[in-house]
């Protein structure tokens, strides 16, 4: 039996050019070039953990950015489109300082900007 796939939105910021197009090209093999950085990937989950793999063997986790977020299906999942779960999120932004007028809420956002997975 095939297994289902399921559509990701994959998004990154590489601040290195050689690592950059090691990404692209990496990504090519998985799912569509919708724009600059941003793929959209219908994979099995096997595919999704492999493709998860590979990009976290390419990105300098001190200086790169990584965001895969599941897109819903409208069809199956009854809601509406434009839904996305985020499966994987690494942003390397360190929380040295907060703006003064930022609520507690926003400070607390700007904590959880780190790695995140969910599956």
């Amino acid at each position: 039996m095939a297994r289902p796939l399921k559509s990701y939105l994959v998004t990154y910021d590489v601040s290195c050019p050689k690592r950059w197009r090691r990404v692209y090209r990496l990504l090519q093999g998985y799912g569509d070039w919708m724009q600059l950085s941003v793929f959209r990937c219908r994979l099995d989950p096997r595919r999704r953990r492999r493709m998860e793999q590979e990009l976290r063997e390419l990105i300098d986790v001190g200086e790169d950015r990584l965001l895969i977020a599941k897109l819903d299906e409208p069809a199956q999942s009854g809601r509406p489109a434009g839904r996305a779960q985020i499966l994987y999120r690494y942003c390397s932004v360190a929380l040295t300082s907060t703006p003064p007028h930022a609520t507690r809420g926003h400070r607390a956002r700007l904590r959880s900007l780190t790695e995140t997975r969910v599956s």
